[in-house]
């Protein structure tokens, strides 16, 4: 589909790189994807930096709901959520 993928692993929460937000202002749609925290964790907080830096394009998080959870293995709360690693590739096959 002629995607474009820039991988940006964030050691630290704060402070992102100013480098790697630089690098990413550019691109018509950011992927999000955090399956070891909600949606107002990680993916909140860096939506925020791109925004306060001019960010106009389309931001879309792949997390945990802010929601009950049930009790349930990790790889089946995982996949409630869409977040499995073949299922995060279909996603992305089918909607970006």
């Amino acid at each position: 589909k002629g995607i474009s993928l820039t991988y940006v692993n964030p050691i630290y929460l704060n402070s992102f790189d100013d480098e790697d937000v630089a690098k990413l202002l550019g691109y018509k749609t950011i992927l999000a994807y955090d399956s070891y925290s909600t949606e107002s964790g990680f993916a909140s907080k860096f939506g925020a930096v791109l925004m306060e830096k001019g960010y106009k394009g389309k931001y879309i998080v792949k997390a945990i709901k802010d929601a009950f959870i049930p009790h349930m293995s990790i790889k089946e709360q995982k996949s409630l959520f869409g977040l499995n690693p073949d299922e995060m590739l279909d996603f992305i096959e089918n909607n970006l």
